[in-house]
């Protein structure tokens, strides 16, 4: 595809030459750093100069001038804390590692330094061309499609349906995958150990990749009705995050072949909905994920289900400025954020057709809702920077606001139980961890309650 000029509204000047090298300088974003560049191609931005050999090799003057060239480039400035995607460079005037200048000052806000992490060039998205590079951004972190069958703690394909007698279905969250999942899963006793039991205790435990941007929950329930046509099965499900919009759909608009009573598990899931996915709030909300995923990174933890968040945001906010012309029109009206229908179908906002549609309907017999949900408020000194993404504390902005209150990174915490007054359904038993420092989106299944609680609800303890 042929590149386009960005518009005026985004032109800034051509970084210098110490910015530059300031931001190949540090190193404390390496896994983030080493994410961009292994999901480039897929994310569609890449490296400044191919000549660069890492985040310390250090660049010339002349060299970093002619390798930003600023119309199409993104900076990452990290900002008390916190980690921005910009269209316009820091005027960075150290080349030390704590390089840093006062940012630009909003309203109520207290100072603070910043100091640019990367620079990354991208390709505009051709206006026809928005949808192929959704599909794109989802064949980056989304690779299989379809079913993938547990055998021996391992993802394999699984005969074709239809199927008969016992049947766990496992459904992942945005930008994930069965792998990541199952991933984290092994990565404790207790994880490996529910895995286990559920082999033994079903015919078959499915895992159902699918894609997460070009389409909504409900075009994937509706393939997830197709791959089990004919099936004559008793089915229990377990869900992460959108992964329980795709279940709802699933298991309350079609038959799927179920026989029986159903248990569902939904896990942080947004059933009402997540600020994380309102247009707009969608600047701040790419902002906390990169942040986000770099801070379980720098943890020591690269859990299953945090790993996309190193990278996809970025492409995600490649796609939006594509729509929009500029950063300035981030946040977009949801018109346009309806062309990223995977986040659009969870976009906590009063004009969501399909979330109204879902949450409207009448509970259907048989069926079993189980939920796990937690409000994170992290101590440590490395997670300080969420409070900037909570309204409640304004004061101390530096980000746009994401969230009006309690959350547990991704989704707010009322949401997760939220399935409407008119379905009638509720949770038939839930785990709530409450308020807490150690529990957030990315590491439920890491936890033994959470194994211990789904073991519960399933009836395979």
């Amino acid at each position: 595809m042929a590149k386009r000029r960005s518009r005026r509204a985004d032109t800034a000047p051509v970084a210098s030459a110490t910015s530059a090298t300031s931001a190949l300088d540090h190193d404390d974003h390496a896994a983030l750093l080493a994410a961009l560049d292994t999901h480039g191609n897929g994310i569609g931005i890449a490296p400044l100069t191919r000549a660069a050999r890492g985040p310390r090799r250090r660049m010339a003057p002349d060299e970093a001038r002619r390798a930003v060239p600023s119309a199409l480039t993104l900076y990452l400035v990290e900002r008390a804390g916190v980690l921005s995607w910009q269209t316009t460079a820091p005027a960075v005037t150290s080349p030390s590692r704590s390089a840093s200048v006062a940012p630009r000052r909003r309203a109520g806000s207290r100072r603070a330094t910043e100091r640019l992490v990367t620079a990354r060039a991208f390709e505009e998205v051709a206006p026809d061309a928005v949808h192929a590079a959704l599909q794109k951004l989802d064949d980056t972190f989304t690779p299989s499609r379809g079913l993938r069958r547990l055998t021996n703690g391992r993802l394999v394909t699984p005969p074709a349906g239809p199927y008969e007698g016992r049947t766990l279905l496992v459904i992942h969250g945005t930008f994930s995958n069965a792998d990541n999942v199952v991933a984290d899963l092994q990565a404790t006793d207790h994880g490996r150990d529910l895995l286990g039991r559920a082999e033994k205790h079903y015919d078959r435990v499915l895992f159902f990749d699918h894609p997460t941007l070009a389409q909504g929950p409900l075009l994937n329930a509706i393939e997830l009705e197709r791959l089990f046509a004919g099936s004559t099965h008793a089915v229990d499900v377990v869900c992460h995050s959108r992964g329980g919009l795709v279940a709802r759909w699933w298991l309350e608009t079609f038959a799927g072949g179920r026989r029986g009573a159903t248990r569902a598990v939904l896990v942080g899931s947004p059933v009402a909905g997540t600020s994380l996915a309102a247009g707009p709030r969608i600047r701040g909300g790419i902002d906390a994920m990169t942040t986000l995923g770099n801070a379980v990174a720098a943890s020591g933890q690269i859990l299953g289900l945090a790993a996309p968040f190193l990278a996809a945001p970025v492409g995600l906010l490649r796609i939006l400025l594509s729509i929009t012309g500029t950063a300035s029109r981030l946040p977009i009206p949801d018109a346009l954020m309806a062309a990223v229908p995977g986040l659009f179908a969870q976009s906590r906002i009063g004009n969501n057709s399909e979330l109204r549609v879902l949450r409207g309907g009448s509970p259907p017999r048989g069926l079993d809702y189980f939920t796990v949900t937690a409000n994170f408020e992290p101590a440590a000194e490395g997670w300080r920077f969420w409070r900037y993404f909570r309204r409640t504390t304004a004061a101390d902005m530096v980000t746009d606001v994401v969230f009006d209150g309690p959350n547990d990174l991704v989704v707010d915490t009322d949401s997760m139980g939220d399935f409407g007054r008119a379905t009638g359904i509720r949770p038939t038993d839930s785990l709530d961890f409450g308020t807490t420092a150690d529990i957030h989106h990315c590491n439920y299944f890491r936890t033994a309650r959470t194994g211990a609680f789904i073991a519960k609800a399933l009836r395979i303890g």
